[in-house]
């Protein structure tokens, strides 16, 4: 799901690019492990860091700015988003990312972890584009690419000569 582009950008790409002093780590299921190996070298797959606080985002998740802002009150405190019963976005401190890491021996899903830290860390549902289907990423691609060129501040001057028919 990560090599999939919706906008500019793949959904790894989205993701890289706005947290660029992170450590990224990818979750897969065990069957990919060894493409995503090969294709990510540089990237640890299926290795969460136990040692400090991690943001945890679902790759099928599209990326808007002004429908989503992880911090709004800017305390250090775990919290899981959902929409519709899938994880989007999970921020979980040591703590948690060690219980969570015990489950981890089998396919990381949703629903394991809100079941896991039910009562445990604060949920909120949130209502964001998540891609379901592969026609998904064509329904949102006009909006992605508009926040893509937003984000990469790509804007300027026209130096030239635009024929009067050009819709830009």
């Amino acid at each position: 799901v990560y090599e999939l582009r919706c906008g500019i950008y793949s959904l790894l790409e989205k993701i890289v690019y706005r947290y660029p002093k992170s450590h990224v780590s990818l979750i897969t299921r065990e069957s990919l492990q060894p493409l995503q190996l090969k294709k990510y070298p540089q990237i640890p797959i299926n290795i969460i860091n136990t040692s400090s606080g991690v943001l945890f985002v679902n790759g099928r998740f599209l990326y808007n700015e002004k429908n989503l802002k992880f911090f709004p009150d800017g305390k250090d405190r775990d919290f899981i988003l959902v929409n519709n019963g899938d994880v989007v976005v999970a921020y979980l401190r040591a703590n948690n990312v060690t219980k969570l890491k015990e489950i981890f021996n089998g396919p990381l899903n949703s629903e394991k972890i809100i079941k896991m830290f039910n009562r445990v860390v604060s949920f909120r549902e949130v209502n964001v584009d998540m891609v379901q289907y592969p026609w998904d990423l064509i329904k949102h691609n006009k909006e992605q690419l508009e926040v893509d060129f937003i984000f990469a501040k790509c804007a300027g001057i026209i130096k030239g000569l635009i024929h009067e028919s050009v819709i830009i």
